[in-house]
């Protein structure tokens, strides 16, 4: 009967009933169309099930009865085809390396915690390595072995570290396809430990004269960036972590005075510490008592890792409540810090100046000490202790120095020759037993 069926004359649709609320919609081209007529919300409506003949009479009794049980559920079987079909679109529209260039914009955009350009170029080109594996195929029918068999290979040729780094960036990537409803879960979270790890070189520090001399020989010689190169000259010269250097001001270099701080050098150059690292430090006074903080701000301001707050936290420090970001209030921060550090101080009696290797106060070894003048008001008092010969140092004020060594009778000169130099030295002071 459906195959005798004829299109209407009159140019319009003729529908030819078949099976129970199934029907043959018939064009008037010719083409006989499966439909199944439901009502729902009391309105009727129509699902096209498929042509005929590709589809048979069977097929589409078996379609109909799955329409049928949405139906019962309560679902509307038009509106899940359709959302079958967009879901279908977006998995091939969707693929890894449509994801992976998703994912590495967003990071150059972020606000937070963006890609620096050199970060940026390196996770790009990483991410690339797995283009001609997996990405062409949609992300939602990757599996664990697709990912692994990809990053193996570069595992192949000896690049242990940057199979490490691929496989971290496409766990990323996936993440960031979950977070966007684009996938299920990560693929790669039960890949930990299939990568061989690369073995991780300390290398210790320069202790004899000749191998110092090689170095800075090497850095002479040293033919990439020349910003690298200046950094190089200048941290074989002002001994600051790399960071420090990195990070540091315009304002806390005078270039005219060829100064960095206030010892000079024998090459002219200041050093002690540079103003940055001295606001490094934790100073309780910097912080406001009448405004929360998170853990973020609070390093940041303390000059401190974030994860030395949270040890802060850890060890006591109360906290507004546990919720993400953890927020701490300011009077607390300092009123932790002040205790912490009042706890750290070991007071010396007069007389005396605190031996950092014996961790107590000692007296001055046969009872000589060096002055030496550090600001307008305060002194810098330098001596040896007299069980383990460490030197001591103590910074006081000009006018505290009879007050903590009463038994001194105390003249301030020029230093001419340092205590610490000479067998028999030539002190700026005069003193009396102690």
């Amino acid at each position: 009967m459906l195959r005798c069926a004829l299109p209407n004359l009159a140019n319009a649709n003729t529908n030819w009933p078949t099976l129970a609320a199934c029907i043959v919609l018939v064009t008037p081209t010719g083409g006989k169309l499966w439909r199944l007529k439901f009502r729902i919300d009391g309105k009727e409506r129509k699902l096209a099930i498929g042509r005929y003949p590709d589809i048979g009479l069977a097929e589409a009794r078996k379609r109909r009865d799955a329409a049928r049980e949405q139906l019962a559920l309560g679902s509307d079987p038009a509106r899940e085809k359709q959302r079958s079909k967009i879901k279908a679109q977006l998995a091939v529209e969707n693929t890894f390396a449509g994801i992976g260039a998703e994912y590495c914009a967003k990071r150059k955009r972020d606000g937070q915690n963006p890609w620096a350009p050199s970060t940026a170029i390196r996770c790009e080109y990483l991410l690339s390595r797995l283009n001609a594996s997996i990405g062409r195929l949609p992300i939602a029918e990757i599996e664990p072995a697709d990912v692994l068999a990809a990053v193996s290979k570069i595992e192949s040729k000896g690049k242990l570290e940057s199979a490490r780094r691929t496989l971290q960036l496409a766990s990323a990537v996936f993440r960031y396809a979950v977070a966007t409803a684009r996938l299920a879960s990560d693929p790669t979270r039960d890949l930990k430990g299939a990568l061989t790890s690369p073995t991780v070189t300390h290398y210790g520090a320069l202790t004899e004269p000749k191998r110092v001399g090689e170095l800075l020989r090497s850095i002479d010689e040293y033919d990439g960036s020349g910003i690298t190169k200046i950094a190089l000259q200048i941290a074989a010269l002002v001994f600051v972590r790399p960071g420090e250097l990195r990070h540091a001001d315009w304002s806390e270099f005078n270039l005219g005075g060829a100064r960095l701080s206030r010892r000079n050098l024998s090459d002219g150059w200041s050093v002690v510490e540079s103003e940055r690292s001295g606001q490094m430090r934790t100073d309780p006074r910097r912080i406001r008592i009448n405004r929360p903080y998170t853990v973020e701000e609070a390093a940041r301001m303390l000059g401190k890792h974030k994860q030395t707050v949270r040890s802060w936290i850890k060890d006591g420090l109360p906290t507004v409540d546990q919720s993400r970001p953890t927020m701490i209030h300011g009077h607390e921060l300092r009123s932790y810090l002040e205790r912490k550090r009042n706890a750290a101080k070991r007071p010396c009696q007069p007389g005396t100046l605190y031996c950092l290797k014996c961790h107590l106060p000692r007296k001055p070894a046969l009872g000589m000490l060096e002055v030496n003048r550090d600001t307008v008001t305060t002194d810098n008092l330098k001596a040896l202790c007299e069980a383990c010969g460490t030197v001591m140092h103590r910074r006081i004020r000009l006018a505290a120095i009879l007050d903590i060594f009463p038994n001194l009778a105390v003249e301030i000169r020029e230093a001419r020759a340092s205590l610490l130099g000479n067998a028999k030295p030539s002190l700026n002071c005069n003193f009396g037993k102690v």
